[in-house]
C-alpha cells in the first residue's frame, strides 16, 4: 500500500522537470490549488477546483527515481486516478484546458512508500 509522507503544493515555473509541458500558458485561468492526493493500494487520486472556461484538464507526473516523466492524460473531470505506481518521489501536475489555450501548471510534490 503507498502511504502519503509529506506534501506540499507548488506552483510550477519554469524550473520544474518536463520544461516543454510546463511553458506553454496563455488566458486560460489557471487552477489555483491542487490538493494532496489519496493513495489506495497502487493507486494515487489526486482533485483540484473547476476553473471556469475549461473544457478538459492535463494530468501527469514526473518521478524524481529513474527521471521518468509520465504520458500526459487528459480528462474533463476536476480528479484523476494514476495507477500503478510504486514507491518514490513524485511531483503531480494538472492544468485546465480552454479550447485552444492551455493554462499555467500547478503542482502537488509526494514521497509515496510501500
Amino acid at each position: 500500500m503507498l502511504k502519503l509522507l509529506v506534501s506540499l503544493i507548488l506552483l510550477a515555473t519554469g524550473e520544474m522537470k518536463a520544461p516543454n509541458l510546463l511553458n506553454e500558458t496563455c488566458n486560460c485561468p489557471a487552477v489555483e490549488s491542487l490538493q494532496p492526493g489519496r493513495s489506495t493500494g497502487s493507486i494515487y487520486t489526486i482533485e483540484w477546483p473547476s476553473v471556469s472556461g475549461a473544457t478538459a484538464y492535463e494530468v501527469w507526473y514526473y518521478r524524481q527515481e529513474g527521471a521518468h516523466t509520465s504520458t500526459v492524460y487528459q480528462t474533463p473531470n476536476t480528479y484523476f486516478a494514476f495507477s500503478n505506481l510504486i514507491a518514490g518521489q513524485y511531483t503531480f501536475y494538472v492544468r485546465a484546458v480552454c479550447t485552444l489555450e492551455k493554462s499555467a501548471v500547478i503542482g502537488v510534490y509526494d514521497i509515496l512508500e510501500n
